[in-house]
């Protein structure tokens, strides 16, 4: 076809850009045939997260949260008990006069607050250990990601059925309930385990040991921090 009749047919843009393409394959062939080096267009690479995203935020939360729950539900069944056995909830100073004899009162709030304390650990504890293996062997088959999405929603399901307890004020036999979804869905155990696995999985043999130390502080950074803001929390709330 002629240029005048490229020229009907094309936009003025298109014919230009084409045009300069020519120009330009045209001088990488001389360059090419007279033996000189030829420039090339680089093409920019992707966008790529400079830091990795890996489990370390997904076992420091889900820490953090356990470590933020334990003291204040343990708490609630100390002011809950001693409201039903009418305790007015202030102990005495371990510094008295030994010859006083103890509250009988204080004592049995606090023997049916260590009791529920232990039933609800069992209760998730001894599930938990008869789930945790077969979801391990599933992660193996299916992923990590499923066995740390599952024991995640099962603690988000514990804290929704506390809460329900605490504000509508329910039989403390409820916690139990929340306690036994949770280890139905692994616990935090299986969150455990499916960090370190995944860790393991991703990483090589000079980083393991550092990826392995880092998970290890961070169970240990969100259980102190936990532990300051439960603290200072209840303190606020009274």
């Amino acid at each position: 076809m002629d240029e005048p009749d490229t020229a009907a047919i094309l936009p003025g843009d298109l014919l230009g850009a084409s045009s300069t393409d020519d120009q330009l394959s045209d001088s990488v062939g001389r360059k090419e045939e007279a033996g000189l080096p030829t420039a090339t267009r680089s093409v920019p690479s992707p966008c790529t997260c400079p830091v990795p995203v890996s489990v370390e935020p997904v076992l420091f939360l889900s820490m953090f949260s356990l470590a933020l729950q334990a003291p204040l539900s343990t708490q609630y069944l100390w002011d809950r008990i001693s409201e039903d056995l009418g305790f007015n909830g202030s102990k005495r100073s371990e510094c008295s006069n030994s010859s006083v004899d103890p509250d009988p009162l204080q004592k049995e709030v606090e023997t049916l607050t260590a009791h529920w304390n232990l039933y609800i650990s069992l209760g998730g504890f001894s599930v938990g250990l008869l789930v945790v293996p077969l979801l391990g062997s599933w992660s193996d088959v299916a992923g990590r990601r499923p066995v740390l999405i599952l024991p995640n929603f099962g603690l988000a399901l514990q804290a929704v059925v506390y809460l329900v307890v605490m504000y509508l004020k329910l039989p403390v036999v409820y916690f139990l309930v929340g306690r036994l979804l949770s280890g139905l869905s692994g616990d935090f155990n299986a969150i455990l385990a499916g960090c370190f696995a995944y860790v393991a999985d991703i990483s090589d043999k000079r980083s393991r040991t550092f990826r392995v130390a880092v998970l290890e502080a961070c169970l240990g950074v969100s259980g102190m921090l936990a532990s300051i803001i439960g603290g200072q929390w209840r303190r606020a709330q009274g």
